[in-house]
């Protein structure tokens, strides 16, 4: 194989979750849903009999993935805080706004999640993003306090893996 490959810079969180999601045992926790995220979670949380929460602070959003992926063990919380719904999440995935990244590192850290998947760690996002003023303020000093990180950098829009409590196998290059 060769060549460019085009990727959607929306979906490279993808393999991280793959990887990452059955790594863990206790709630899944989405802080910002995305048409890739969303039915991966809820499919595997679903496969697996999982609980799932999504929180999401933009009510049209939350209403549109909402409607797609509906089941009773699927939780979605409309909250512009982005607050962590459960204690000691097995997982739990950040892709909110760009303010709300650092942030919600630490707090899913103080939440005691056993993985969190951070996507866009890369500081500052390659080809920037305009629309988002500047790129994840704090990002890599809320990364730098886990005990454990392992950088998925396949694409030029870096996702990671961090934890307290789950040695990462930091011996592979993805």
């Amino acid at each position: 194989m060769g060549g460019n490959v085009s990727v959607d810079p929306y979906s490279t969180h993808i393999g991280a979750l793959a990887w990452a999601l059955p790594l863990t045992t206790g709630p899944v926790v989405e802080l910002g849903g995305g048409w890739y995220s969303t039915p991966l979670l809820h499919g595997y949380c679903e496969s697996v009999g999982r609980e799932m929460w999504t929180v999401e602070d933009d009510d049209y959003f939350m209403g549109a993935v909402q409607e797609y992926w509906p089941a009773p063990w699927h939780h979605y919380v409309l909250d512009p805080a982005y607050g962590i719904p459960v204690k000691e999440p097995g997982l739990v995935f950040i892709d909110a706004g760009t303010i709300y990244r650092a942030p919600l590192v630490l707090a899913a850290r103080e939440a005691e999640a056993e993985l969190v998947v951070v996507h866009d760690t890369e500081d500052p996002p390659v080809g920037g993003r305009p629309d988002w003023g500047e790129p994840y303020p704090g990002m890599a000093d809320a990364c730098a306090v886990f005990k454990y990180r392992r950088d998925f950098n396949v694409f030029s829009e870096r996702t990671t893996v961090l934890s307290d409590i789950l040695a990462l196998d930091m011996t592979k290059k993805v």
